[in-house]
């Protein structure tokens, strides 16, 4: 049985994409800031599901991105962004780490939306590989 799980989160503020570099100690605190506040949202969206399954032992994290606007995007620098929300999973006890033994980028999707947002859709993956 395959276990899915979608959070729905703000669009992650530009200052925490590679190339929303803080170039002054005021930038550096509001990088700081932002990256604590997208953790805490993604940290409360998957403790409010109440699952009892958690820990899973790994998990494929598919992001789908909406903007009002359908364009080419670059999926690296979203990725990169949603590092903060990521930490906010471990966090929560979704998996025990954040690296690539227990947490799984699946993929991106970028799709047209009034409401800027993303969804994260987790998917609980048991046949990981021999560490």
């Amino acid at each position: 049985m395959t276990e899915t799980i979608t959070i729905t989160l703000p669009m992650p503020p530009k200052v925490l994409t590679p190339n929303g570099r803080p170039f002054s100690r005021r930038g550096m605190i509001g990088k700081a800031v932002a990256a604590k506040k997208q953790r805490q949202l993604a940290y409360y969206a998957l403790k409010d599901m109440c699952l009892e399954t958690l820990p899973w032992p790994c998990v494929e994290c598919m992001y789908v991105f909406y903007h009002p606007v359908k364009r080419n995007r670059d999926d690296d620098n979203y990725i990169a962004a949603m590092k903060s929300a990521r930490d906010g999973l471990v966090q929560a006890g979704l998996v025990p780490d954040d690296n690539s033994d227990y947490l799984l980028t699946s993929g991106v999707e970028f799709r047209k939306d009034t409401q800027k947002r993303v969804e994260v859709v987790l998917t609980r993956v048991d046949n990981t590989k021999d560490k």
